[in-house]
């Protein structure tokens, strides 16, 4: 679907395996850990994947590329949450 008459599109992709790998070895050192987080990566020389941006802040949230994609927000929100109130919260 184009976006603002650009000619781009948005949809949801499965990443492969090397790639989920790149980017747990990149998210893990974002400290504090986000609710949300996207990453933008760039194949390097010998198909390595390297990261171009953190986004850290996005007001989309790219929740309408995956019908599921709202409920899994709101639980990891709502786990969030509930982590750093502790047990009283």
């Amino acid at each position: 679907m184009p976006i603002n008459g650009c000619g781009a599109d948005m949809r949801s992709v499965e990443a492969p395996t090397e790639l989920l790998t790149t980017a747990e070895l990149v998210l893990v050192r974002v400290d504090p850990q986000r609710v949300y987080v996207r990453a933008d990566f760039m194949r390097g020389d010998g198909d390595q994947f390297w990261p171009m941006e953190l986004e850290l802040i996005e007001p989309s949230l790219y929740l309408r590329t995956d019908a599921a994609a709202s409920a899994r927000f709101a639980a990891a929100f709502d786990g969030h949450v509930r982590a750093r109130l502790g047990p009283s919260g």
